[in-house]
């Protein structure tokens, strides 16, 4: 467990730490994040504050006490940490009952019963269900944190027994200076994967640290060559997979919303895509009937990867490149 946290999350923190030092804590609280954000650590860092026995004066978890030994080995009789069973995605209605079951009983270490349930939006309707007993009727000294990135598919009976917190992306100077002190190699590449990221430090350095981020730029660059003809599809046809071509509809979507932007007055510089000046140049000269049919193919490509197993993701990169090549010509 990290002894500091992240440091766009400090203000969730005192808000956090203000309920429970005024003894206003609620028996749920639902953190609606985002991807990126390490709500997770935050609220396991504040579920171990809460069972420490000497936390400091910035109200952190000792790392010490034999709470905390117990916390940090995942040995700890009083915390529950529910999240979908490996290769699924779905938290079963079985998991939820035995968490009940278990948070009907004294609290073994005479303090809170904690549980963390993540992403709670992996429940189905049978199990959130059989958690809005427990939320209407908690028992005492409970805590229940659930953390989502989509609210909007969990049970409204569910959310609105649950006392909301948002924890919000930084500004993008914030997410900046901290993508730059992991990784200082490259300026405009960091800032690049923090509009990509949407402000989101950690998915940020998760796509410098994956590959994403070259992926995209050597993605657009085969694009420009084949604009200007001087290339052929066929190596991206041969190399594409399913996922790879889900991300270039993604990454030619985004590229599509710019031109739009530019051509209502957005600054170049303000843009996702201001490394690419180029091809957004080129795309806002071409008519508006033709990009708007252009965005209506990538949306349908989209669907049938997502929605169909037997697409075959060759013939979809090769269309989608017999399309971009007849926007120059």
């Amino acid at each position: 467990m990290a002894e500091t946290l992240y440091p766009w999350l400090n203000k969730v923190w005192q808000q956090l730490l203000e309920l429970k030092q005024q003894q206003r804590l609620p028996h749920a609280l639902l953190l609606v994040t985002q991807n990126g954000l390490g709500a997770t650590n935050l609220s396991q860092q504040f579920l171990q504050a809460m069972l420490c026995q000497s936390p400091d004066e910035q109200g952190f978890a000792c790392n010490e006490c034999s709470d905390c030994s117990l916390f940090l080995a995942h040995t700890h009789p009083d915390m529950h940490h529910i999240t979908p069973p490996e290769g699924k995605e779905i938290i079963g209605v079985d998991q939820v009952r035995s968490l009940i079951d278990v948070m009907n009983e004294r609290a073994h270490q005479g303090g809170f019963r904690l549980a963390l349930v993540e992403p709670a939006d992996a429940m189905n309707k049978a199990s959130a269900n059989a958690l809005l007993k427990t939320l209407e009727e908690p028992g005492q000294d409970t805590l229940l944190i659930l953390v989502t990135n989509r609210v909007s598919s969990m049970l409204a009976t569910v959310v609105s027994r649950c006392q909301t917190i948002t924890v919000s992306a930084p500004s993008e100077t914030d997410a900046l200076d901290y993508v730059r002190e992991h990784h200082p190699d490259n300026e405009s590449v960091d800032r690049l994967a923090v509009r990509l990221a949407q402000n989101r430090p950690l998915l940020a350095l998760q796509l410098l640290q994956d590959g994403s981020i070259h992926q995209r730029m050597e993605f657009f660059a085969y694009l420009t060559g084949l604009s200007e003809g001087k290339l052929e599809p066929i190596k991206l046809v041969e190399r594409s997979s399913k996922e790879q071509v889900l991300r270039y509809t993604d990454w030619l979507l985004e590229l599509l919303l710019d031109v739009e932007r530019y051509q209502q007055g957005v600054s170049l510089q303000s843009l996702l895509c201001e490394d690419q000046k180029h091809l957004l140049l080129a795309l806002s000269e071409v008519s508006a009937p033709s990009r708007y049919s252009w965005q209506n193919s990538l949306l349908e490509y989209k669907r049938l990867l997502i929605s169909s197993s037997n697409v075959n993701p060759q013939l979809i990169v090769e269309d989608m490149m017999i399309r971009w090549i007849a926007f120059f010509r």
